[in-house]
């Protein structure tokens, strides 16, 4: 029966294999929906809010805290910038992604991450170099 097959050692690990595959299926298909691209043609960074700052120039590098990814640009008042104000963004292949707060001191960078946290989980700094992001 189908319940013995299940207590059984086998049938335990064909279910887990099963449910393996259809979670790594299941990623696959998010993550092509989500725009997590694998071509390096369509991972071109292209800053669309340089910085009037200056900290940039000369090679400086700028921190920022990225926090936030979107398949369209949203709006500054979005309820989904969670009320960080003012935030930037930059394009990726085709994907916006918003960012808050620059700095030159990483130290200074960190505790803004630190605060962005409280609202994005996910957040992590980013660096830039004369107006481009450095990977």
């Amino acid at each position: 029966t189908d319940e013995q097959y299940m207590k059984s050692e086998s049938g335990q690990e064909s279910m887990a294999n099963s449910v393996y595959l259809a979670f790594k299926e299941y990623k696959r298909e998010y993550d092509k929906k989500s725009h997590v691209f694998t071509n390096p043609q369509q991972r071109k960074t292209t800053a669309v809010n340089p910085p009037d700052t200056g900290i940039t120039s000369g090679g400086v590098s700028e921190y920022r805290i990225q926090f936030l990814t979107a398949s369209r640009k949203l709006a500054n008042n979005s309820p989904q910038l969670k009320g960080l104000n003012p935030v930037d963004f930059y394009i990726d292949g085709t994907t916006y992604k918003y960012t808050y707060g620059r700095s030159s001191d990483l130290s200074e960078a960190i505790k803004t991450l630190k605060t962005v946290q409280g609202k994005f989980k996910d957040a992590f700094i980013i660096e830039f170099r004369d107006g481009e992001r450095v990977k």
